[in-house]
């Protein structure tokens, strides 16, 4: 397989968006530069169309623009990929949203939000504050189907009897696919993304498949923010609605502030065909015409959503350079939502990362026109600070490989062994003022390159502290096989204070403990094999991890029989290996030995949590006692009457709990079951992977689709609902 910068790129669809009256920003500042006054006779129309070409990708540091120097950059980008002739020749990538995990923050009493970061909140379709439940619900999983499809959020009340509704709130009249809450302090705050398309199948409309229509009520490109007052839940009021132009790459509650991060491709439609006279129609255009747009859907205003003068470019910009892909950080106040402020940047992204001081941009590049039998694709970071309440920019830096995202288009542009597998979210980690981070990438003579590096800020540009592998320490990220080469790749890292934990797979799952208390020297301090694999490890303590993941052999009819514990009696058997969701504990006391405690293992069953850390519930009871519940879905085949079978999906909550006292134990006590009173055909088929728990106390609420089930710690599989 050859690699080139082009191998990485996606040719860029020129979407023609209608130009719109320049309109007056509330708060944004004036734009003093964006027109070229042509009629005032102080400038004159270009007479040629200059030599553009866009700009490259790369780790350059970015620099203030002025609005002069954002406005040149922004158009040309604009003007070139207006133009059929060059609309194949861009280097850009889809966004990928990576969200997609260090210790997440849970109280005593119940369970919150699973997070990357502590103190820095991730949206999610439930919000729980000890005495009501917020579920991000719609239409379509009702078991009562509405012709017109809904979406809203259930306001649950904790009762004597279980829980029940006690309002409802309707933040949007739109259609998106996915509606993210966050919950601060009497504020709940929706986040709908990816716009969609329905079809208008409405009693009043017609029954044929050929009159039915686009609902109109969707905006595609868009995203929406809205924020209601729930400190009387059962009165909530929505007190501000946003429409923003762009696709949303993630967001982040810190500090009580709403952080939004966004991507926009600016363009420009037109009738004129000469390439001289579509070039002078932008030379004169007022570039806010080109910008993203924030709608107040409330009084209908529509604002730039930045001035000009806020944006960073690469500082190694020249004046024929183009780009008009525009990233936005958009900051919120949840307490006074109509304070908003954004920061733009002039660059691609494909993720984030964010602690409590920072906000990190990485984005996939090949650094060079070669081409090669190797990987040669790097990583750059944009650190900006929010430690002051502003966004500022503060360094950047480029490391080897990627973190695991990129577009594949089903292996084309890398070897199948490249697989999309692990959550970039898990590869980054801020600590003590280093950035800690594992890239992959592929060589042709070492097969699967994983590397960890330790990034420190010097001035404006993150220089590189240490690596690993490195000549001191060479031994791969990854078991060699008899050819030489690492062919497995990471399903999961964990960054936990002065260590970081890997897992790579592809017959075996080797878990790597590397130490990291000297930031200048890390070292592979131990490893474990075992059959499977783990997506997702959780910290218990010290001394203890959790791993989730999958019981499977490289191909599961040739596994070979193994030791497996799957008994609360601690009996093992020699048997051909279950495949399923699984569940481990493993003692890590021991860097230079770890070992597996305990797993259990659901047969033919998946969790979420393999790729959603949200869907993973924990609490801490006490020093000695760790509860944690996750979703499993799971199928089977009822044979009839008739001899016929019919297939149907089982979808459970299991509760596990953890006792960290002498060397550990894990405990499966069971799992709560979405059944319905109602007939089977008028139950709506619910993915697991919006499947979540909530432990309180003794009590487990299961939240499947719209509903709740409530049952008891040490019972269960004994619950009531749906309510």
């Amino acid at each position: 397989m050859f690699y080139s910068r082009f191998t990485l790129s996606l040719a860029k669809v020129g979407v023609a968006i209608a130009v719109l009256p320049a309109l007056v920003a509330c708060g944004g500042g004036s734009d003093s530069n964006s027109d070229n006054k042509v009629d005032q006779g102080e400038t004159k129309l270009p007479t040629s169309v200059p030599e553009l070409t866009w700009l490259g990708e790369s780790s350059a540091k970015l620099k203030k623009a002025s609005s002069g120097e954002f406005s040149s950059l922004l158009k040309n980008g604009v003007y070139l990929n207006s133009r059929p002739s060059d609309k194949n020749d861009s280097s850009l990538e889809s966004p990928v949203n990576a969200s997609p995990v260090s210790e997440g923050e849970s109280s005593n009493q119940f369970s919150s939000t699973n997070v990357v970061e502590s103190g820095v909140d991730e949206g999610d379709r439930i919000e729980y504050d000890g005495n009501y439940l917020y579920i991000a619900a719609h239409s379509a999983q009702e078991l009562a189907q509405n012709a017109v499809f809904k979406q809203y959020v259930r306001v649950m009340k904790r009762t004597e009897q279980g829980i029940e509704e006690v309002e409802r709130i309707e933040a949007s009249e739109n259609l998106y696919s996915q509606q993210e809450l966050y919950l601060n302090d009497g504020r709940l705050a929706s986040v709908f993304k990816y716009p969609v398309l329905t079809l208008d199948v409405s009693p009043a409309s017609s029954s044929t498949a050929s009159d039915t229509s686009v609902v109109a009520n969707t905006f595609l490109n868009t995203f929406e923010l809205s924020f209601a007052d729930v400190t009387t839940p059962e009165q909530a009021e929505v007190l501000k609605q946003y429409r923003v132009d762009g696709n949303i790459l993630d967001s982040r509650v810190i500090n009580d502030q709403l952080y939004v991060i966004s991507e926009f491709d600016a363009n420009y439609s037109t009738e004129l065909s000469d390439d001289l006279a579509v070039y002078q129609a932008l030379y004169q255009l007022n570039v806010s015409e080109l910008l993203p747009k924030i709608t107040d859907l409330e009084t209908g205003t529509v604002s730039p959503l930045f001035d000009p003068s806020s944006c960073y470019i690469p500082e190694d910009t020249v004046v024929t350079d183009s780009a008009n892909t525009i990233t936005t950080i958009t900051k919120i106040s949840m307490q006074n939502p109509s304070s908003v402020q954004s920061t733009c940047i002039n660059v691609p992204t494909d993720g984030v990362y964010a602690s409590q001081q920072s906000i990190y941009l990485h984005k996939r590049f090949w650094p060079s026109d070669a081409v090669s039998f190797d990987d040669l694709s790097q990583t750059a970071l944009h650190k900006f600070s929010i430690a002051d309440g502003n966004i500022t920019y503060s360094a950047s830096g480029a490391v080897e490989g990627s973190l695991g995202f990129g577009s594949n288009f089903g292996g084309m542009i890398e070897p199948l062994i490249v697989q999309n597998v692990s959550d970039a979210a898990f590869r980054l980690s801020e600590f003590e003022d280093k950035l800690r981070l594992v890239t992959t990438r592929f060589s042709e003579t070492k097969g699967m390159v994983h590397q960890l590096f330790v990034l420190e800020q010097q001035g404006t540009n993150l220089e590189l502290v240490s690596t690993l592998p490195n000549e001191s320490q060479p031994t791969p990220i990854g078991k060699v096989e008899d050819n030489g080469m690492v062919e497995e790749n990471i399903y999961a890292v964990r960054f936990m204070g002065e260590r970081a934990y890997v897992v790579t797979f592809r017959r075996i799952d080797p878990l790597y403990v590397i130490d990291l208390s000297k930031p200048a020297e890390p070292v592979i301090a131990g490893a474990l094999e075992i059959p499977g694999y783990s997506a997702y490890l959780h910290p218990v303590s010290d001394n203890l991890l959790i791993g989730v993941g999958q019981n499977v052999g490289d191909f599961a009819f040739l596994s070979e029989p193994a030791v497996v514990d799957n008994n609360d009696d601690d009996t093992s058997n020699t048997v051909f290996p279950e495949i399923g969701a699984k569940v481990s504990l493993f003692d890590v006391s021991n860097m230079t030995s770890p070992t597996l405690i305990k797993e259990h293992v659901f047969a033919g069953g998946y969790t979420p949590v393999e790729f959603d850390h949200h869907a993973f519930s924990w609490v801490k009871v006490s020093d000695q006692e760790f509860r944690m519940t996750l979703p499993v879905e799971s199928w089977e085949a009822t044979i009839l009457a008739d001899n016929s079978s019919v297939w149907g999906n089982i979808n459970e909550l299991a509760a596990f709990e953890v006792n960290t006292e002498n060397s550990g134990s894990l405990t499966y006590l069971g799992s709560s079951i979405a059944t319905y009173d109602d007939p089977t055909n008028s139950v709506p088929y619910v993915r697991a992977s919006d499947d979540r728990g909530v432990i309180h106390g003794d009590t487990i609420y299961y939240i499947h689709g719209n509903f709740v089930w409530s049952s008891l710690w040490q019972s269960p599989d004994i619950n009531t609902g749906p309510f």
